[in-house]
């Protein structure tokens, strides 16, 4: 058995991923309750929309995946160049899933809500929110495919601090804010989220990158 100063890290880096983890399915559970708030319809026409939206993650997760174990690997041998390299080309092919989602969802709207319901009043509402879903995959795009980076390469803190304040000073803000929007504010807050997640990230993976930051034991 090791001591507590061997595990240190390990419970460290868990405690990072379930802040992260427990602040996602409040986000999600808050949305899914927010909008049950506003009639059935709306509840349905959310949940087709986000199940969508989750289709499109859940596809780049497998290339965010991917860049979690190989970036992990070359930060271990102090690889940076492969390491972005690795992180380059898994944002790529997230991009191309992102791309073809927003032509499909943009080009597709009725034939593919069909595929979900043939309730009018459920369809009628999917079509008034679906210009959301069209512009969430790409927002969502460089959030969707950090995480694995962020894990792979140890930044397991500063992965946790930008969805605290994607949450706490983003999504509640702007959904509290938005409420006179109806459910089309509840979708800016989600929107919102994801933006700021993406910048975030976005602009953390810049720094690091450019302080050669990434080798560095600091999660």
């Amino acid at each position: 058995m090791g001591s507590w100063h061997q595990y240190r890290e390990f419970f460290t880096v868990n405690r990072h991923l379930f802040v992260r983890t427990a602040l996602l399915l409040f986000t999600m559970t808050f949305f899914t309750a927010q909008g049950a708030r506003q009639g059935d319809a709306v509840l349905a026409a959310n949940a087709i929309l986000m199940q969508l939206l989750l289709l499109v993650a859940f596809t780049q997760d497998g290339f965010a995946h991917a860049a979690e174990s190989l970036t992990g690997q070359a930060i271990g041998a102090q690889q940076t160049e492969r390491f972005l390299h690795l992180c380059y080309n898994s944002t790529f092919w997230g991009f191309v899933i992102a791309l073809v989602a927003t032509a499909l969802y943009w080009l597709l709207p009725h034939a593919i809500v069909s595929l979900f319901t043939n309730l009018p009043a459920v369809t009628s509402a999917a079509l008034v929110y679906w210009p959301w879903l069209v512009a969430l995959p790409l927002v969502g795009l460089i959030c969707f495919m950090a995480d694995g980076v962020f894990i792979g390469s140890g930044k397991t803190h500063a992965m946790q601090q930008t969805m605290i304040a994607a949450v706490l000073v983003v999504f509640l803000p702007v959904w509290f804010f938005a409420r006179p929007m109806g459910n089309h504010g509840l979708w800016l807050a989600y929107l919102s989220f994801l933006a700021s997640r993406s910048v975030l990230m976005g602009w953390l993976f810049y720094r690091y990158t450019r302080r050669h930051q990434w080798t560095a034991h600091k999660t």
